[in-house]
């Protein structure tokens, strides 16, 4: 929390609230793991772009 390090994975919802984690990351189990390595690793993954996760404003 002190390091600004706090992330969920609602970066893509619907309007009516849908969290499409809970929808199709059982079946892409690769872009879970994808996004995690990238928050944990960043200098693995300079440039990459999320799937599920985003970073929350302090």
């Amino acid at each position: 929390l002190q390091k600004g390090q706090v992330w969920n994975n609602d970066l893509r919802c619907s309007p009516e609230g849908g969290n499409d984690y809970f929808e199709s990351a059982v079946m892409n189990p690769h872009l879970v793991l994808s996004d995690l390595i990238a928050i944990f690793h960043p200098e693995l993954m300079p440039n990459y772009k999320f799937n599920y996760y985003k970073k929350l404003n302090e």
